[in-house]
């Protein structure tokens, strides 16, 4: 379990709507130590002193195993599945993948939170869930005792899932959605905002 530490050098890909509330969740971090790669400039982070890099500058020092911290790239299975490889690819290139947790997120010590997830604030995990590589957890989700959610999930604001459910690896939960106990989303499925999934 690698947790971010704002000693290293960080890159951040991507720097949409997503990226602002991750840059929040790196409250501790010296913003001269941080990067961004986007095709365009991003003027809220040049604000703050963070300065664009390029993608071969990039992979030159992927060598020095800086962490990466992927944002959010669409709410659709597709976008999320390229997100996950994204992530994987530059895990095989040297860079690490920090879980972030906002200081504000609560969660179990007796959860399992894997490499790459970032938790946000407001978002509870509870006791023995299982949070797989990549996943996200935003702002005020709860996920309940007993969980599991596969690689790459994107838990969107708000949504619930309740015990015992089980996620599939790059489904996308909607905001204030509700996941019955002891359910199953299968792998890629939308799960429509505000909506009940009640389905075995």
């Amino acid at each position: 379990m690698r947790v971010f530490d704002p000693n290293i050098s960080t890159f951040l890909i991507g720097v949409g709507g997503h990226a602002k509330s991750l840059y929040e969740s790196l409250e501790s971090v010296d913003s001269k130590l941080i990067r961004y790669l986007d095709p365009l400039k991003a003027d809220w982070l040049e604000s703050l002193g963070i300065a664009k890099i390029s993608q071969e500058d990039l992979e030159k020092e992927l060598s020095k195993n800086p962490q990466v911290i992927i944002s959010f790239l669409g709410g659709t299975s597709e976008a999320l599945k390229k997100r996950l490889e994204l992530m994987k690819l530059y895990n095989n290139m040297g860079g690490t993948l920090p879980i972030i947790t906002h200081s504000r997120s609560s969660i179990s010590a007796r959860s399992k939170i894997d490499d790459g997830c970032q938790v946000f604030a407001g978002a509870m995990v509870n006791a023995f869930s299982h949070i797989g590589f990549g996943a996200v957890v935003n702002t005020n989700a709860v996920i309940e005792h007993d969980v599991v959610i596969e690689e790459g999930v994107h838990v969107a604001p708000s949504a619930v899932i309740l015990g015992g459910a089980h996620i599939g690896s790059n489904a996308y939960i909607g905001s204030n959605a509700v996941i019955i106990q002891n359910t199953r989303v299968p792998e890629g499925v939308f799960v429509k905002a505000g909506s009940i999934w009640n389905k075995e």
